[in-house]
């Protein structure tokens, strides 16, 4: 019965060198899946390139001009709300590569990063619409009809390759 509980302390280290284990193994997936994640924003940036540049060629040259033209006069505020969120990832990739992990300040940077979404996206929005707002109506069809119009199931996104269906 004396052995009882050196038995215990015995078990206990092991559930925490397990326990500790499965947390280094969920912290390197999780920053594997923000790594990987990051390189598709950097293509997302890329695609919203890519399909003004495609709206602008299919526009008719005056729908064109007068598209671009609203655009270029509101860079320097929607480039300013771009520069903010670039500063506000860097935050969160340098909380994840701090050598110990504060899930506060991760959160609170991730707050900060959300806050320059919100900014960046309100900024440049106003600047599409008055962009759109000087587009005749066949360069506003023109417009939607060289936009992708993709569906994503966020729920079939988290399950990618899973058998079960459903929560």
């Amino acid at each position: 019965m004396t052995n009882m509980p050196h038995d215990g302390r015995r078990v206990r280290r092991w559930v925490l060198a397990g326990s500790v284990l499965l947390n280094l193994f969920l912290a390197a997936v999780v920053g594997g899946q923000y790594l990987r994640h990051r390189t598709e924003g950097a293509h997302q940036a890329t695609a919203l390139a890519t399909f003004l540049q495609n709206a602008t060629e299919h526009l008719s040259p005056a729908d064109a001009a007068a598209f671009r033209s609203v655009l270029w006069q509101d860079a320097p505020r929607y480039v300013q709300a771009h520069e903010n969120l670039a500063r506000a990832r860097a935050d969160i990739d340098n909380q994840l590569l701090a050598p110990h992990f504060d899930a506060a300040a991760t959160r609170a940077a991730m707050a900060r990063w959300q806050a320059a979404w919100n900014g960046f996206v309100g900024d440049f929005s106003d600047a599409l619409v008055e962009a759109i707002s000087h587009l005749s109506p066949e360069g506003r069809r023109t417009l939607v009809n060289s936009a992708p119009h993709r569906k994503t199931d966020f729920f079939q996104l988290l399950t990618r390759g899973k058998s079960a269906v459903g929560p």
